[in-house]
C-alpha cells in the first residue's frame, strides 16, 4: 500500500512547524467553548479583588499584563488572552528538547517533539484560559532543573530548580512534590552519589517542604481549602481513564506496545528509561485519583511519553501490532458527533456538513494499519501525524466558514449596523437574563455608563419557541458556544 506511504517522505521538521501554526491559527480563529473560562479568568480579571496566592499565581499574573495591554491598546476581546498558550507551548518543546538533549543525545529530536503537538491535550489545553497548561509546563521545568542538578555542578541550577518550585506552589500544584520526593529518595539511598550533592539535595527538599507548609497555612487562614483527598468513585475513575485515554491519542495506544517490548524484550532496559516509566504512571494515577479535574499532569507526561515511546521502539519493526492504531477513529468519530450535537434533528443537518463527515473519514483511512508491511515506529508516526494534520485542516476550515459567522459576538454588531444603523461602540445593551456569554463578548455596553446614541435590548429564547413578533426587534440564530446547541436571538431597540 505505496499509496499511503508518501507521509514517511515529509521531514519531521516540517511537521512539528505545520504543526504549530495550525495549532496557532486554531487558537485564534476557535471561540472560547468553557464557561469556567468565562468565569474563572475574564472574571478573575474584571473583580480586582484578589487574594494574596492569587497575585502571585504565575498564570494570573500573565493574565493581568495581556489585559492590561488589550487595555493599553483599546482591544476588547479576550480571546487573545489565548496567546499565552502558544507562548507556553514553545517554552515546552523548547523544555522536552533540553531534556532529549540532556538524558538521550543520541536520540532524533524531531519525531518525539512533533508528535507532541498533534496529542490531544494539546489541543484542548490551548483552547481555554484555565492553569492546565502552565501548571504541567512549571512541573516539566521543575524537573528539567532537578536533572541538572545531578549533571551539572552549576548552582545557578538548584537557585533556579528552587524558584520553579516556588512558582508551582503558589499556583497550588503540589503534584510535583510526590515525583520529586520519590526521585531524591532513590538518590538519597545511592551509595555513588556525592556526600555534597546529597546535602544540597536535603536542603533544597527541606526550604520547599518549608514553603509547601506555608503555602498551606495562608490558604487556611484566607480560607481557600486545598483538597488533598483521594477519588475512589468507580464512575469517575472510568469517566478519568476515558477522558485521559482520548486526550492522549494517539501515543496511548503504542505507550502499550512500548511497555511490551521494554519488559518483556528487554529493548533499550536502563534506568533512565524506567525512570520516565514511572512518571507516567504517576502523573496518570495523579489524574484518575485527583478529586478535582486538572489536566496538568497529562501536559507534565506527554514529552515522557513520547521520548519513552520512542526510545523504546526506534529501532523496532511492527506489523501486526498496528491494529492499535484503529483507535485513530475516533478522532473524526468526535467530530462529527460535536457538530451533529448541534442541531435537534438529522433533516436539520446542512448538505455541506455531510460531504465534511465523508471527507474526515475518508482521510482517517491514511493509517499505518493498512499498510501491510514492517514499518519503523518513526514511520509509523509520521503517517498519524499526517492524518491527523490534514483531519484538523479540514475541521478547522469547515467549522469557520459554517459557524463563525453565526457566533454572538459577529451577530449582534453586524445586526446593529445593518437593521438599526447603529455602532456597537456607542450602543447601550440591556438583557435581563444576565448571561455570561454577553458580558464577556460586550462588557462595556452591558454595564459601563458609555455616552450611548441607541439602546437595545436582548434575549434569548429555544428555536422550538415562536421568535418574538415585535416591530421594533429583530430575530437572528445563533449558535452559542457554551450550551452547543442553536438559539434564537432577538435585538429589540428601546
Amino acid at each position: 500500500m505505496s499509496l499511503f506511504r508518501f507521509p514517511e517522505k515529509i521531514p519531521n521538521l516540517v511537521y512539528l512547524i505545520y504543526g504549530f501554526l495550525l495549532l496557532a491559527l486554531t487558537v485564534f480563529l476557535v471561540p472560547l467553548f468553557m464557561t469556567s473560562d468565562l468565569t474563572n479568568s475574564v472574571n478573575l480579571i474584571r473583580s480586582y479583588e484578589w487574594s494574596f496566592l492569587e497575585v502571585l499565581n504565575i498564570h494570573f499574573f500573565f493574565l493581568m499584563m495581556f489585559d492590561s495591554l488589550l487595555g493599553y491598546f483599546s482591544i476588547a476581546n479576550y480571546e487573545i488572552l489565548k496567546f499565552l498558550n502558544l507562548i507556553y507551548l514553545s517554552v515546552l518543546i523548547f523544555t522536552s528538547y533540553k531534556i532529549i538533549k540532556l538524558k538521550f543525545y543520541d536520540l532524533e529530536v524531531w519525531s518525539p517533539l512533533s508528535i507532541i503537538i498533534f496529542s490531544g491535550i494539546i489541543f484542548f489545553c490551548s483552547l481555554t484560559l484555565e492553569y492546565h497548561f502552565i501548571g504541567g509546563l512549571i512541573t516539566l521545568i521543575i524537573f528539567y532543573f532537578y536533572l541538572k542538578i545531578f549533571e551539572e555542578e552549576k548552582i545557578i541550577n538548584n537557585i533556579l530548580f528552587s524558584f520553579f518550585c516556588i512558582l508551582a506552589l503558589l499556583m497550588g500544584n503540589f503534584f510535583f512534590l510526590i515525583v520529586i520526593s520519590i526521585f531524591s529518595l532513590s538518590k538519597l539511598i545511592n551509595l555513588n552519589l556525592q556526600k555534597e550533592k546529597k546535602l544540597s539535595l536535603i536542603s533544597n527538599l527541606s526550604f520547599i517542604f518549608i514553603f509547601a507548609i506555608a503555602v498551606l497555612v495562608i490558604n487556611q487562614i484566607n480560607q481557600n481549602h486545598i483538597d488533598f483527598k483521594i477519588n475512589l468513585s468507580i464512575e469517575s475513575i472510568l469517566s478519568r481513564i476515558m477522558v485521559g485515554s482520548i486526550l492522549l491519542l494517539p501515543l496511548i495506544g503504542v505507550f502499550i506496545i512500548s511497555i511490551i517490548f521494554n519488559f518483556l524484550k528487554k529493548i533499550n532496559w536502563n534506568t533512565d528509561l524506567l525512570s520516565f516509566l514511572f512518571i507516567i504512571c504517576a502523573s496518570i494515577l495523579f489524574f484518575i485519583l485527583n478529586p478535582n479535574t486538572n489536566y496538568a499532569p497529562l501536559v507534565f507526561l506527554l514529552p515522557f511519553l513520547s521520548i519513552y515511546i520512542h526510545r523504546t521502539l526506534e529501532f523496532v519493526e511492527i506489523k501486526f501490532l498496528k491494529i492499535i492504531y484503529l483507535s485513530l477513529f475516533f478522532i473524526p468519530f468526535i467530530i462529527i458527533y460535536t457538530d451533529t450535537s448541534l442541531y435537534f434533528d438529522i433533516s436539520d443537518i446542512p448538505f455541506l456538513n455531510f460531504i465534511f463527515y465523508i471527507l474526515i473519514v475518508l482521510i482517517s483511512f491514511i493509517n499505518p494499519f493498512f499498510i501491510f508491511e514492517k514499518q519503523r515506529i518513526v514511520d509509523v508516526h509520521k503517517i498519524i501525524m499526517f492524518s491527523i494534520m490534514s483531519i484538523f485542516t479540514v475541521s478547522l476550515v469547515f467549522f469557520y466558514y459554517q459557524y463563525h459567522s453565526q457566533l454572538l459576538h459577529k451577530v449582534i454588531p453586524l445586526t446593529l449596523s445593518e437593521d438599526f444603523q447603529c455602532d456597537i461602540e456607542s450602543t447601550k445593551i440591556t438583557n435581563n437574563d444576565a448571561l455570561q456569554i454577553l458580558d464577556y463578548h460586550f462588557y462595556d455596553n452591558v454595564y459601563l455608563d458609555i455616552e450611548n446614541k441607541c439602546h437595545v435590548e436582548v434575549s434569548f429564547s429555544p428555536l422550538t419557541d415562536l421568535p418574538i413578533n415585535d416591530i421594533n426587534s429583530v430575530n437572528k440564530t445563533i449558535l452559542n458556544i457554551n450550551q452547543k446547541l442553536f438559539v434564537n436571538l432577538n435585538i429589540k431597540k428601546l
